[in-house]
């Protein structure tokens, strides 16, 4: 079983789908949100901040969770194309 982990798989990129925004464009650009972190579940006892990797739509700008879009996919709510 360790053998198939350490050996390298070979994909064609032109074979892979690409997710589709709700707008039906699919070119999206990386942003960051910024979450608040309580000092009660901050380490040092202090507020502190949480970076959030997000992607918005370059053509109608809606943000969309990372894992919202995989969520999306699993339960095919989301296009590819």
């Amino acid at each position: 079983m360790g053998e198939l982990l350490n050996q390298q798989v070979s994909i064609n990129i032109n074979d892979l789908k690409t997710v589709a925004c709700t707008c039906g464009k699919y070119i999206f650009t990386s942003v960051v949100l910024l979450k608040v972190v309580p000092a009660i579940y901050s380490q040092n006892g202090k507020p502190s901040l949480l970076q959030v990797q997000a992607m918005r739509c370059v053509e109608c700008g809606l943000v969309h969770m990372t894992e919202d879009i995989i969520k999306s996919i699993n339960e095919e709510r989301i296009a590819l194309v």
